[in-house]
């Protein structure tokens, strides 16, 4: 008797194979999801890091304010007003295009009570005292971070005049949102969004624009309102081999066998962490400490503040004990400051086709279309594959159909419309900009459920037969 078709009994099964695999994908009972996507996100992205080049490697830096920092200002953190007004000095005096300090005005995390020469230094970065060669500072875009639940004056001040950008300290490290809302239902203004949009949007609306910066695409992407997936960069900018290296870092090791073996350790297993921690930051970075040089200092190293100019910098913390840390898939643990200059990097990168992650309601009719195709498929061909397996189990005693091509052909027809359904939604996703670790978290519950539906099945059949 040949393969059985379609039954509502089938359907039945089908559809409980569905609700089963849905529901553990969103309920994610052991955490075996988040930690599935973390794998995933890994490997995807040390096999693909030398695929990322971006035009926006020469147009963006980081200053990390750090312990070299601290030792040379004599200084301690929080910093005061009055050293947060110096560090602007030095960047209108660098030339540079625009800066975020990665950190509130509140008096919560700032010292002292200067604030109106503050307020004064963010409106126009030009009213500062002249710069040590004499010359007027620029005037520059500049910003501080806020919070939803951190307020002060100051911090009043600066975003009521749209100085102040939305941190996000609960989204997850991979994704980038607009704004306060993973979603927001319209456009956002330059005030509510987070640093690496409205940074976009404020130096792409200057009539004066970098031509290099796409800011036809950069000008679409920030009246979007879909949330960003990164893509991180393995690249290291070759002026970061003209400063002094922070942390002992170094290049990525060749694409070779050894280099791939630590790949797939690191990603799957978590071997070889190590090498990937050491790896040199993704955007040109100085210390904070590189803004204040002294006579000696520049005599042995030079003057790294020329580096800035015209770069949008991004100014963070890297001091132990902090807890503003984020884990890159290709740099391990790294300042979170480095989550926002990604982020504009991708911007300037991909424009308005930039990578992005579901809503929830396309994650429900993905999950719905996804897993009953899954059910669907297995309903079909197990069958078949059940057909031309108990065929080969009636043949006579001493004959070896292991590596027949009967046996062969009834296990490929049981699989391969699986691969090609798989490979048709991950086109799919790839086509919608969003993350291949999508499809292949599915993937991994929909087989998994799929096989043991079908596994418990032929083995209480077998049994009655």
């Amino acid at each position: 008797m040949g393969p059985k078709g379609l039954r509502r009994g089938n359907l039945k099964i089908v559809v409980a194979e569905a609700l089963i695999a849905i529901g553990l994908f969103l309920v994610d009972p052991f955490d075996l999801s988040a930690q599935k996507a973390r794998m995933i996100d890994r490997l995807i992205a040390r096999l693909s890091e030398w695929s990322y080049k971006s035009p926006a490697a020469d147009k963006t830096a980081v200053v990390l304010i750090d312990q070299e920092t601290l030792d040379k200002i004599r200084a301690d953190w929080p910093f005061s007003y009055g050293i947060d007004v110096e560090m602007i000095r030095q960047l209108a005096c660098a030339h540079a295009a625009a800066a975020f300090f990665d950190f509130t005005a509140a008096n919560k995390y700032n010292l002292g009570h200067d604030s109106l020469q503050l307020i004064a230094a963010v409106r126009d970065s030009s009213s500062v005292r002249h710069c040590d060669d004499g010359s007027q500072p620029g005037k520059i875009p500049i910003f501080f971070g806020k919070t939803p639940k951190i307020s002060s004056p100051a911090e009043d001040e600066l975003d009521a005049g749209g100085h102040a950008l939305y941190i996000d300290t609960t989204a997850p490290e991979s994704i980038y949102s607009v704004g306060f809302d993973e979603f927001p239902a319209q456009p956002l203004e330059i005030r509510d969004m987070t640093p690496a949009f409205g940074l976009a949007r404020t130096i792409c609306g200057n009539a004066d624009a970098d031509s290099e910066l796409n800011c036809a695409g950069i000008k679409q992407a920030t009246n979007d309102t879909r949330p960003l997936s990164l893509t991180w960069n393995a690249y290291t900018n070759d002026l970061q081999h003209a400063v002094r290296l922070t942390g002992g870092c170094r290049k990525p090791l060749p694409f070779d066998l050894k280099r791939i073996r630590n790949v797939i350790g690191y990603s799957i297993f978590g071997w070889w962490e190590s090498a990937s921690i050491q790896r040199c930051p993704p955007i040109f970075t100085l210390s904070g400490g590189d803004l204040f040089p002294d006579f000696a200092d520049i005599e042995q190293h030079g003057d790294r503040r020329p580096y800035l100019k015209g770069r949008i910098v991004f100014v963070g913390v890297d001091l132990s004990g902090l807890p503003d840390v984020v884990t890159s898939p290709i740099h391990g643990r790294i300042p979170g400051i480095y989550v926002h200059a990604m982020a504009f990097d991708n911007l300037v990168k991909f424009g308005d086709d930039y990578y992005s992650t579901p809503s929830d309601s396309d994650t429900y009719v993905f999950l719905a279309v996804y897993f009953l195709g899954m059910g669907l498929i297995g309903e079909f061909v197990s069958p078949a594959a059940s057909f031309w397996v108990r065929r080969l189990e009636k043949k006579p005693a001493g004959r070896s159909h292991l590596f027949g091509w009967r046996f062969h052909f009834a296990w490929t027809a049981y699989f391969a419309p699986f691969i090609l359904w798989n490979a048709i939604l991950l086109g799919v996703v790839v086509m919608l900009r969003w993350p291949a670790s999508t499809v292949l978290e599915m993937l991994s519950y929909g087989v998994f459920t799929t096989l043991a539906v079908k596994g418990a099945a032929s083995i209480y059949s077998m049994k009655d037969a």
